[in-house]
């Protein structure tokens, strides 16, 4: 079962659920995959970096493909954010990794990191990825 998204989200994101939705219903089900990044700030630039992190979401949520996203902030590592993001294909994810728009946000918040980014990619299973690995 896979939650998708709250019924209080904006138009943007309730046409991208609406498309989803019919991908299920066709028959044409692909393959979602889950992205995860992990960031670590020092405890005075969350604020900045939470914020850039709003816009990104804000700018993903219209992107083709994207299905639903989240942003946690760790309880037991001071400063360590993950953020994870549900997306139709593993193209759709590569299409807005490499935006112009979004690696100007991101420039931005690696400068606020005391480490790189660490991203990583998953599916339920690589054998059903249609793109490959």
């Amino acid at each position: 079962m896979v939650e998708l998204l709250s019924t209080n989200q904006s138009d943007a994101v309730k046409g991208a659920l609406g498309r989803y939705e019919i991908l299920i219903q066709g028959g044409n089900r692909q393959m979602t995959v889950k992205i995860i990044m992990e960031r670590m700030v020092e405890a005075d630039k969350q604020g900045d970096l939470l914020e850039l992190l709003r816009q990104l979401r804000a700018r993903a949520v219209v992107q083709p493909g994207y299905v639903s996203g989240e942003t946690l902030t760790s309880i037991d590592r001071a400063g360590m954010h993950l953020v994870i993001s549900t997306w139709h294909s593993l193209h759709d994810w590569r299409a807005w990794e490499n935006d112009p728009e979004r690696l100007e946000i991101l420039a931005k918040v690696e400068a606020l990191l005391i480490a790189p980014s660490k991203t990583s990619i998953y599916a339920e299973s690589w054998a059903s990825l249609p793109e490959g690995i």
